[in-house]
């Protein structure tokens, strides 16, 4: 499998993942700004341009990152990152998705340099709020995905790290902290945040 990705997007979090599945994979960093890869033009690979995108051995590709990360689960469902059966799957997908919409989606205007100051604010102030939600469920579990790590906590992860670098006040949120600060001593995550500190010192 080929893995396009850009170091630190949201691309990480199926890194992550196939790091934790222990699955052979090769990373290919893409140029987001003018859609290039080494192969060239990325929009032949992916026509929305997009990270993740996963190149199967079969020649088939996947984009979106919450099918990218539910294909990957499903190659070793022994190893419980996602519920195979029951609502418990679905209490996980849920998580997932909030995550990917809910969150994800609000940063967006937080990478985009036109956005004025008082647009900054409102998108800092609704992710804030989601954080706090997150906070409180994880009152009931040390992973947002259940009583053991999943797809949605390396998604938090990601998302996690995201409000630090692009300055959300989350300093309130201690539950979120400490699962970020728990996410940075797992082996998967270790492995993911070298190889893409190396990629990204290479550009």
């Amino acid at each position: 499998m080929k893995l396009y990705f850009s170091p630190n997007a949201c691309s990480m979090v199926p890194h992550i993942v196939l790091e934790e599945l222990a699955l052979p994979f090769t990373l290919v960093p893409v140029n987001l700004k003018d859609k290039t890869y080494s192969g060239g033009d990325f929009r032949k690979i992916n026509s929305k341009g997009q990270v993740p995108t996963l190149e199967l051995d079969s020649g088939d590709v996947l984009t979106e990152n919450s099918i990218i990360l539910q294909y990957l689960a499903g190659l070793k469902p022994e190893a419980g990152l996602l519920a195979t059966t029951g609502i418990e799957r679905f209490h996980q997908l849920e998580r997932l998705n909030f995550l990917t919409t809910d969150i994800h989606k609000n940063f967006t205007p937080l990478f985009n340099p036109s956005m004025p100051a008082e647009g900054t604010k409102i998108f800092k102030d609704i992710l804030k709020t989601k954080f706090t939600w997150i906070d409180e469920q994880l009152k009931s579990s040390e992973y947002i995905s259940g009583k053991t790590f999943g797809l949605a906590d390396a998604y938090l992860f990601v998302m996690t790290s995201w409000a630090s670098a692009k300055g959300v006040e989350i300093s309130a949120c201690e539950r979120v902290l400490s699962h970020h600060e728990k996410m940075k001593q797992r082996p998967s995550v270790e492995k993911a945040l070298k190889s893409e500190k190396e990629f990204k010192q290479k550009v």
